[in-house]
């Protein structure tokens, strides 16, 4: 009786001493972004004469990068194409629903 009584509070501790380690323990795995979901933007500073102009350049869908003109204008807009899918069946046989409510209730119930 007094050895059960020990291996249980010996197993209530180390459980005890486990779930405080996992809890107040700093994450073990850190996840990081793909590099395709990476922010690719990137900044060039261009000289001209006594002033400094930052260039943002950025990729477009097929991969090239886009520099705007140094005129202020704003970027062109890269519209991608929306997928659209076709609308799916309906998931019921209305036609047979009714059917069968007409017979089981009666029709026009």
């Amino acid at each position: 009786m007094l050895k059960s009584l020990i291996l249980k509070v010996l197993r209530l501790v180390a459980i005890t001493l486990l779930v405080a380690q996992v809890t107040f323990s700093p994450a073990l795995a850190v996840e990081t972004q793909s590099s395709a979901g990476v922010n690719t933007n990137t900044s060039e500073v261009v000289d001209k004469g006594d002033i400094n102009v930052p260039v943002t350049t950025t990729p477009t869908v097929d991969g090239t990068r886009v520099t705007p003109s140094s005129k202020g204008e704003k970027e062109s807009a890269v519209s991608a194409e929306r997928l659209t899918y076709p609308q799916p069946p309906h998931l019921y046989d209305m036609e047979a629903i009714e059917q069968f409510n007409a017979e089981l209730y009666g029709e026009g119930n």
